[in-house]
């Protein structure tokens, strides 16, 4: 009787546990699921746009020297092209910060188009911390402008 007690004892013991680990990924999953929801609800997954003003002042915090002859935003709000006379400056929204370069021929490696869903510009930097940047344009004569004066850098 002692063998199939030990036998019935360690098949408890197992079914306790595999009871454990369903209840701790149960509780994993659900409280994943809450936080999101959460998030979602509250509008804390909203990154930042920018506005005329803001990319304005956003671009002049790290290039005060610099002058801006026109800026144009991107049609999501969410990047601007300044220039700037002998460059071109960028103004990106990265999550809730803004990210900004001061573009001249040796920083921009390439400029090409997206024409696809969302169109606009994708700009190859030589920059480690954003290598790649995308500003949506989807007005082709928009587009073209911005490809002209980023390639005249």
């Amino acid at each position: 009787m002692g063998a199939i007690g030990g036998i019935f004892a360690l098949r408890s013991q197992k079914d306790h546990t595999d009871l454990q680990l369903e209840l701790l990924a149960a509780l994993v999953v659900g409280g994943v699921t809450l936080v999101v929801a959460l998030t979602a609800a509250f509008g804390w997954t909203a990154g930042a746009t920018l506005d005329p003003s803001g990319a304005r002042a956003r671009y002049l915090e790290d290039f005060p020297d610099d002058r801006i002859l026109d800026l144009r935003l991107g049609d999501a709000r969410r990047a601007a092209l300044l220039d700037v006379g002998d460059a071109v400056g960028v103004v990106a929204v990265l999550g809730d910060r803004a990210l900004t370069r001061r573009l001249t021929a040796r920083e921009l490696r390439s400029v090409t188009e997206d024409t696809g869903e969302g169109a606009g510009l994708v700009l190859r930097l030589r920059d480690l911390g954003a290598p790649r940047l995308r500003v949506a344009v989807a007005d082709p004569a928009e587009r073209q402008a911005w490809r002209d004066r980023l390639e005249r850098v």
